[in-house]
């Protein structure tokens, strides 16, 4: 079975969005991207308690979901059994 990588869908969708609009524009409406490396770091910051059969995650940004996808990703790194992790996406 091919695993599905939702982070690099997730950052491809932001890095076509963004080079699509200039950045006086988004800056105009506030858009503000958070870049993949820091969207790993951050998911690295969540302490996931492994015995829960299911999580939940409020990403109040959301633009493009690179932080959901980075949570994800490290979930289901870490072996993570808890749920389906690819419907939250």
């Amino acid at each position: 079975m091919n695993k599905i990588n939702s982070l690099n869908t997730a950052y491809n969708v932001t890095a076509s969005f963004v080079e699509s609009i200039p950045k006086k524009e988004r800056k105009k409406y506030g858009q503000f991207f958070t870049s993949r490396k820091t969207a790993e770091f951050m998911a690295s910051l969540f302490c996931i308690n492994f015995d829960k059969s299911e999580l939940r995650l409020l990403d109040a940004g959301a633009g493009t979901g690179l932080l959901t996808a980075a949570l994800v990703e490290s979930l289901r790194d870490s072996g993570y059994k808890g749920g389906d992790c690819h419907r939250l996406l």
